[in-house]
C-alpha cells in the first residue's frame, strides 16, 4: 500500500488533471473562459471533490488506492471502464440529442 503522503499527490494530481481536461473541453470551443456555463457546470462536477476525497483517505485510504490504480486486473472491469470514459467524453462534447458542443453553441450561438 502506498504511503498517505504519496496516494494524498497521486489523488490531488489526478484531480487537477481531470479538471484541465474539462476545462479543456469546455473553455476552447467555447473561445472564451466567459462561459458562464461551463462554470457552474465545473463547479457542480468538481466542489464535492475535495470534500470527498478528504472524507474517503481518513476512513478508508485503501479504497482510494483501489480507485486510483489505472490497471484493472478483471476482464469485465475493464471492460465497463472503458465504456465509462467513452460516455463521460461525449456528455461533454454531445450534449443533447444534438451534435453541437455546449462550448461552441456558446461561441456561435
Amino acid at each position: 500500500m502506498a504511503t498517505p503522503r504519496s496516494l494524498k499527490t497521486r489523488l490531488i494530481l489526478r484531480s487537477l488533471i481531470a479538471v484541465i481536461f474539462v476545462a479543456v473541453i469546455l473553455f476552447i470551443p467555447a473561445g472564451s473562459p466567459r462561459y458562464w456555463q461551463g462554470w457552474v457546470f465545473m463547479a457542480i462536477l468538481f466542489v464535492p471533490m475535495p470534500i470527498t476525497s478528504v472524507y474517503f483517505l481518513k476512513r478508508d485510504p485503501q479504497l482510494v488506492e483501489r480507485r486510483l490504480r489505472t490497471e484493472e486486473k478483471i476482464t469485465a472491469q475493464k471492460t465497463i471502464i472503458r465504456w465509462a470514459q467513452w460516455v463521460v467524453f461525449a456528455s461533454l462534447v454531445i450534449p443533447d440529442w444534438i451534435s453541437v458542443s455546449p462550448g461552441l453553441a456558446s461561441r456561435f450561438g
